[in-house]
């Protein structure tokens, strides 16, 4: 916990905000409390506990980027012996032990443990909720059912691949009331009367979901457009997600330097040993632990990816984290399961150093988008008169609020545009005369907008200057 409290902690308020935690400053300092509950869930992909959570954490602790993702530390390290006290209940002390070694130094894990938005608390209480599922497995009383109750509403109501996790958790209990009932301390009226609990107090959000995607044209554009139908490889990538946090489609880019071969080879080993031992049969004892685990890992993973192929997308690698906190149980149980015991301490050392390798270098390098910087560029060379345009301009959680956050000079125009906008527009936004800084961010059209800008000032660019997912272009437009 020490160990990863230190890495949470370290550098936290060293990068800029990305335009997602500006989003969330966005929600949580312009909307009311009532916004928030009952008119942004008609378009906001997300649930709306955690902008309401912020609401109230930003009036204490303020709008700095130490104070907005500080809570994302205090889940991600609350997390840890949690899950401590999962696994040892699941399997034994020294499997949890070095769970928690691979949760406190996890890339994955650290990135979203210093990021303003709600993933490390959809960690925590995915990681609390199998606790306590595995407590009323074992002994049911009204106090572990109210529990478990309440953090699954609480996860309903925080990310929609929660309901992915109450999903594997219900085809667990129900798979074991089926087979062998008397292992149990729930029965089927008891455990029915649980879900049925759930679904009831979550269905305000859920049934606006099913709503938003029966009848679309009811509501605003929804702001989950920009997610594709998942490729076949988008499996593939998870498992280097998990197993190092860095895949060639999700942040973090290239910051984290890719997992070397030993490492990866050491990972593979582990799932191969526990893939063996099952098929020879040396786990029987250990199925019911097994079985909730490979749920916990495969239903958030499956199920929304066979959605996005048959429905509409919404398969998208980050979310999985809900999923990572399972793969690395099973590496660590296949590892415990070894005979050799050197043989043991050396994929523990090999996996935990190729954790570690790539932590400098993200702490280091930029990896967030730069806004500061590209604001700070702006200010420093723009004069009154001049003209800023911001592409794409779309607000509430997008550049031109990114930018804004950085940026607060009045006698200079800003103007937010987009890839579509006619040439008109261009020419318009560009007619007060003086300079025009051109701040490009999140689009595909770079270039045809560098030329729609110089068709409308009638000049080439005269200078260019990237930042991370930032583009800042100059026209000396001559008086």
């Amino acid at each position: 916990m020490l160990v990863g409290t230190v890495l949470r902690l370290y550098r936290l308020g060293e990068q800029a905000f990305w335009i997602d935690e500006v989003f969330m400053i966005t929600m949580t300092t312009e909307r009311t409390l009532g916004e928030l509950l009952f008119e942004v869930p008609q378009f906001e992909p997300h649930p709306p506990l955690y902008n309401v959570f912020m609401w109230g954490w930003v009036r204490l602790a303020g709008i700095s980027e130490v104070s907005m993702r500080f809570t994302s530390v205090l889940f991600s390290v609350a997390t840890l012996p949690v899950a401590y006290l999962l696994v040892r209940k699941l399997f034994d002390r020294p499997t949890a032990a070095v769970t928690v070694a691979f949760l406190a130094i996890s890339p994955l894990q650290i990135w979203y443990a210093q990021e303003g938005r709600m993933y490390a608390l959809l960690v925590f209480l995915t990681v609390l909720s199998f606790y306590l599922l595995v407590r009323l497995s074992d002994s049911f009383s009204c106090l572990s059912a109210a529990s478990y109750v309440t953090v699954g509403v609480l996860m309903g109501y925080l990310h929609v691949y929660g309901l992915f996790v109450l999903l594997a958790q219900a085809l667990y209990l129900g798979t074991r009331l089926l087979i062998n009932p008397s292992d149990l301390d729930v029965s089927w009226r008891s455990g029915g009367s649980i879900y049925v609990s759930i679904g009831f107090l979550t269905s305000p959000w859920t049934g606006l979901l099913l709503h938003r995607a029966i009848a679309p044209e009811q509501y605003p554009a929804d702001a989950a457009a920009w997610l594709q139908s998942p490729e076949p490889s988008a499996l593939v990538e998870t498992f280097s997600l998990f197993s190092f946090g860095v895949t060639k489609a999700t942040r973090p880019y290239n910051i984290l330097t890719h997992p070397s071969e030993v490492f990866l080879m050491a990972v593979v080993l582990c799932l191969l040993v526990l893939i063996g031992l099952s098929t020879m049969g040396e786990i029987i004892k250990e199925t019911n632990q097994f079985s909730l685990v490979v749920l916990w890992l495969v239903v958030p993973i499956g199920v929304p990816f066979i959605l996005s192929v048959a429905v509409r997308p919404m398969f998208e690698l980050r979310y999985l984290i809900v999923a990572a906190p399972a793969f690395l149980i099973l590496v660590a149980r296949s590892i415990q399961l070894m005979e050799s015991r050197y043989l043991r301490y050396a994929l523990i050392t090999v996996i935990l150093i190729g954790m570690l390798v790539p932590l400098p270098g993200y702490y280091t390098e930029p990896h967030k988008d730069q806004w500061d910087d590209a604001a700070e560029y702006v200010d420093d060379n723009a004069i009154s008169g001049d003209t800023i345009l911001v592409v794409p301009g779309w607000t509430w959680n997008g550049p031109s609020d990114a930018f804004n956050h950085y940026f607060s000079r009045d006698d200079v125009s800003i103007n937010p545009l987009y890839s579509f906008s006619p040439q008109e527009e261009y020419q318009s936004a560009v007619s007060d005369g003086g300079d025009v800084y051109l701040v490009l961010s999140y689009t595909n059209e770079r270039e045809a907008i560098i030329d729609s800008v110089a068709m409308a000032t009638e000049t080439e660019p005269t200078e260019r200057h990237e930042f991370v997912n930032i583009v800042v272009v100059t026209y000396e437009v001559q008086s």
